[in-house]
C-alpha cells in the first residue's frame, strides 16, 4: 500500500480493515505517511480523504491530527465518490442535527460488498442515531435479504447486530438478545475487531434489563481489543457496563463508567445525547448514591441539549430529573410530561419506569387507587418488554394472585368487556361510559388525548356503537351476557 500498489478503492479498503481490527494508531500513521508522499492522482487523493474521515469517526481523537491544519475539506474532496468519507459524514450530520439526507444517500448509491459492507454499516447506525429505527430496521431487512443466498456470514452478523439494536430500543428485550447472539456467533472476537462491541454491548443491556446478571457477567469478562476504549464503538461497551454495574447495586463504578462516556465525548467535541446521554446515566447512578442535587443538575442540563422533537430522548431526561426533583408539584408536573412524551413510542420499558414513579407520586400523596392503577399498567409493560426487575421493583399483584373485587358496575364492566377490549381500551370504554370527556380521561389515564380519541375509534368499532351515550348500554349489555 505505502508503494502504491493498491487501487485506491482496495487501499482505502485496507486502511479501513486495519483499524477496524484495533490498530488504530497505525492505520493513522499509515494515512499521514500516504498523505504526504505527493504527487498523487485525485482519486487516491479522494479515497485518502474517505479514510481520513473514516479514521476521525471511528476514533475522534484522531479528527485535528489527520485534518492537518483543521480546515474543512475543498469542495473537490468533498466530492469524493469514497463510500467510507460518506458513511463518516452521514454518522456526523446525524449525531449534529439528526438528519437521515447522508445515510439515505449511502444505502441509495452503494451496493451491499466487501469494500462497502462497514460504510453501510455506519449508514444503518446513523439512522439509529437520528432515532429512526423504522428506517434502520427496514433497511438492515433489504441488505440482508441481498446476502441471504451467500456464504457471507460476516456480512450478516455485521446486520444482525444493528438489528439487534434496533430491538434493544424498542424495548424488545428477548429479541435483542438473541438477534446480538446470532451476530456474535457469525464471527470470532477477533475477526469483529472493534465492531465487537455492537452486539457485545446489545447482549449485555438486553440480559442486564431481563435480571440475567451472570451471563451478562460473563460476556464482560470476556477479552476486547484494547484499543476499543478510546473509539465510537466503545462508547456502547462503556455504557453497557455502566447500566450492569448500576442494576447489580455497584454504584460507584457505574458512575465512574458513565463519567468516563462524558470525559471522551467531551474531549472528542462530539458531546451530544443521540450519541451517549451519559449526564442522564450519571444522574441515576447519582441518585442511588443519594446524591438528589447533582442528579438533578446533570438531568437538567442534558435536556438543555436535546430539541423538542427528540421525544425519546426528552422523555428519559424528563423522567430522571422528576425522580431527583424533591417538589410534589414539579416532580408530578415533570412525570406526566415524560409520560406523554412516551406515550406511543417504541421504548415501552423506559414508559413503564416513568409511570411506576407516577405511581410512587400518588401512593405518597395518599391516592392509593390511582398509585394501583398506575403501577399495574408499568407492571404490565415491564412483563412485555421482559424486564424482570422493574416488574420486581414495581411489585404489584399478579392477575392470579389478586384478592377478590368488590362487586360493582365498574367492576363488571371490566370484567364482562376483558374478552372484547384490550386492557387499554376496556380502561378507556369504562370511563367514557361514565361520562368523562377524552381530556378528563387522558389525564387519569397519563396518555395523551389522541391516544384516547385512537383507543374509542376501535371501541366503536368492536361494540358496534357509533356514539359516545351508547357506551353504557353497550357494556351494560355485556356485563349482563357474561352473568
Amino acid at each position: 500500500m505505502t508503494e502504491g500498489l493498491l487501487s485506491p478503492v482496495e487501499a482505502s479498503a485496507t486502511l479501513s480493515q486495519l483499524a477496524w481490527t484495533g490498530q488504530v494508531e497505525q492505520a493513522a500513521e499509515v494515512t499521514e505517511q500516504l498523505s504526504e508522499a505527493q504527487p498523487w492522482g485525485p482519486d487516491v487523493d479522494g479515497c485518502l480523504t474517505g479514510v481520513r474521515s473514516w479514521l476521525a469517526m471511528l476514533s475522534p481523537r484522531l479528527r485535528e491530527r489527520l485534518a492537518g491544519d483543521g480546515t474543512a475539506p475543498s469542495g473537490e474532496e468533498a466530492r469524493t465518490d469514497d463510500p467510507y468519507f460518506h458513511a463518516a459524514a452521514a454518522v456526523t450530520e446525524s449525531l449534529s442535527s439528526a438528519s437521515t439526507d447522508k445515510a439515505l444517500y449511502v444505502l441509495q448509491r452503494y451496493q451491499l460488498g466487501d469494500t462497502t459492507v462497514q460504510s453501510l454499516v455506519f449508514a444503518l447506525w446513523a439512522l439509529i442515531y437520528a432515532e429512526r429505527l423504522d428506517l434502520a430496521d427496514d433497511w438492515s431487512r433489504r441488505l440482508l435479504a441481498e446476502c441471504s443466498g451467500t456464504n457471507a456470514s460476516s456480512w450478516q452478523a455485521l446486520l444482525q447486530s444493528v438489528r439487534a439494536e434496533v430491538e434493544l430500543r424498542r424495548s424488545r428485550l428477548s429479541g435483542a438478545e438473541h438477534l446480538a447472539n446470532v451476530a456474535m456467533r457469525g464471527m470470532s472476537t477477533r475477526s469483529w475487531g472493534l465492531g465487537v462491541a455492537f452486539p457485545l454491548s446489545v447482549r449485555v443491556e438486553a440480559l442486564t434489563r431481563m435480571g440475567c446478571f451472570d451471563e451478562a457477567l460473563d460476556l464482560l469478562s470476556r477479552p476486547v481489543p484494547e484499543a476499543l476504549l478510546e473509539t465510537l464503538p466503545g462508547l456502547h461497551y462503556l455504557r453497557a457496563r455502566g447500566h450492569f454495574y448500576l442494576a447489580t447495586n455497584r454504584h460507584h463504578a457505574a458512575l465512574g463508567d458513565f463519567l468516563a462516556c462524558g470525559e471522551l465525548v467531551e474531549r472528542w467535541g462530539a458531546d451530544t445525547p443521540a450519541l451517549v446521554p451519559w449526564r442522564t446515566d450519571a444522574a441515576e447512578a447519582w441518585l442511588a448514591l443519594g446524591q438528589h442535587k447533582r442528579a438533578a443538575r446533570a438531568a437538567a442540563e442534558q435536556l438543555a441539549r436535546i430539541p423538542a422533537q427528540e421525544r425519546r430522548l426528552r422523555g428519559i431526561t424528563l423522567r430522571v430529573l422528576g425522580a431527583a426533583t424533591r417538589d410534589t408539584t414539579a416532580r408530578t408536573a415533570m412525570l406526566q410530561e415524560a409520560a406523554e412524551l412516551l406515550e406511543g413510542g417504541e421504548d415501552q420499558l423506559q414508559l413503564a419506569l416513568t409511570l411506576g414513579e407516577l405511581g410512587d407520586v400518588h401512593h405518597a400523596a395518599g391516592d392509593f387507587g390511582g398509585a394501583r392503577m398506575l403501577a399495574r399498567r408499568a407492571w404490565h409493560l415491564a412483563k412485555s418488554c421482559g424486564a424482570e426487575p422493574v416488574c420486581r421493583r414495581l411489585a404489584p399483584l399478579r392477575p392470579e394472585e389478586e384478592s377478590p373485587v368488590e362487586p360493582g358496575p365498574e367492576n363488571e364492566l371490566s370484567q364482562a368487556n376483558d374478552a372484547l377490549l384490550s386492557e387499554a381500551e376496556n380502561r378507556v370504554a369504562v370511563l367514557a361510559a361514565q361520562g368523562l370527556t377524552n381530556r378528563e380521561i387522558s389525564a387519569k389515564l397519563y396518555i395523551t388525548v389522541s391516544t384516547v380519541e385512537q383507543h374509542l375509534t376501535r371501541i366503536y368499532r368492536k361494540l358496534g356503537v357509533k356514539r359516545r351515550r351508547d357506551l353504557p348500554t353497550a357494556l351494560a349489555e355485556l356485563a349482563q351476557a357474561a352473568c
